[in-house]
């Protein structure tokens, strides 16, 4: 029997990690942290940038791969219905359901586009400010 590839199992691994950081973050998202005068913080927040780093990684395991964008965005889909499966299941309002389940689809979409256009060019060290903008639009 013939053993796949380590970048495939490496992108499994990545994958089922981006699942479980999407959902932990939705789960803490209605539960909110005073910063005094600054306001409050969505308690999600301080989660939810693993994803980025979760997500780029399975990016070069695909490409490693060779099996390209496919394999990272049927994993922002499956993340995005995970999602909404286990907030359905805890009781999170409808609003944050919707909410996250477009912004997820949305920006992470997005990203993965910006992701496989920068990496063609020698612009890639701008693809942290430009996922850190997108980021920043989705919240």
């Amino acid at each position: 029997m013939r053993r796949p590839p380590t970048h495939f199992l490496w992108l499994v691994a990545l994958a089922a990690a981006y699942t479980l950081v999407v959902a932990v973050s939705n789960v803490l998202v209605d539960k909110f942290i005073d910063l005094g005068p600054f306001g409050m913080l969505s308690a999600g927040t301080l989660t939810f940038g693993a994803t980025f780093t979760l997500r780029d990684m399975a990016h070069q395991s695909s490409d490693r791969a060779g099996l390209g964008r496919t394999p990272v965005i049927a994993m922002i889909g499956v993340a995005a219905v995970a999602n909404v499966m286990v907030a359905a299941v805890l009781g999170i309002p409808g609003r944050f359901l919707l909410a996250s389940f477009g912004a997820i689809l949305l920006s992470e979409l997005i990203d993965t586009e910006i992701y496989q256009d920068r990496k063609s060019t020698r612009l890639n060290s701008s693809h942290l400010g430009i996922s850190y903008a997108v980021f920043c639009l989705k919240k």
